[in-house]
């Protein structure tokens, strides 16, 4: 018998027949390898047997049950953001294989197109957006380019610090919304 059979018959925690037994018995005689197995087996056993028992703290089992219900509720949200994923890129598939079984007259070529170029318009509007901004600054005086950064880092500041406050009003004191 191979080496491996016997490693399993040590290690399983099934009783073995008789002749099981008798031939495990002289396999560990003439294999030093399997032997050791067996003892330190035997001794782990032994160890874990021997050891006392510990108490769980008090708050073990409600500390427990709570993390695995968030562990589960976390599972459940990223099984539903795979699942919202595959659905919305097999509508889109669905959506663009109707269209080319219904109207035969738009091309996949034509639709690719019109995608690229709506991209590029999108470019075009960006780039001329930032000469316009880049014009007005080489344009305009310093002194009024600094007010006018001041005043729009207030607002942005005032901005944050509103949405941090009505987060922390939500998140920390728990305030309910009225409806």
């Amino acid at each position: 018998m191979e080496n491996q059979t016997f490693k399993s018959w040590i290690l399983d925690d099934e009783t073995l027949s008789a002749e099981d037994e008798a031939l495990l018995m002289e396999h560990l005689a003439q294999c030093p390898e399997c032997a050791e197995l067996k003892a330190n087996l035997d001794t782990a056993l032994q160890l874990v047997r021997a050891a006392p028992e510990i108490a769980a703290p008090v708050d073990f089992t409600q500390r427990f049950t709570a993390s695995l219900a968030a562990r589960k509720r976390e599972e459940e949200k990223r099984q539903a953001r795979a699942l919202t994923l595959a659905l919305s890129s097999t509508a889109i598939v669905v959506a663009i294989g109707a269209l080319l079984i219904f109207m035969p007259e738009i091309s996949l070529i034509s639709m690719a197109a019109g995608f690229v170029t709506s991209v590029l318009t999108c470019f075009e509007v960006v780039q001329s957006a930032a000469s316009f901004i880049s014009g007005l600054i080489k344009n305009t005086n310093p002194s009024s380019l600094v007010t006018v950064f001041v005043v729009i880092g207030g607002w942005v500041l005032l901005a944050s610090l509103t949405l941090a406050l009505s987060v922390w009003k939500l998140a920390i004191k728990k305030v309910e919304i009225k409806e």
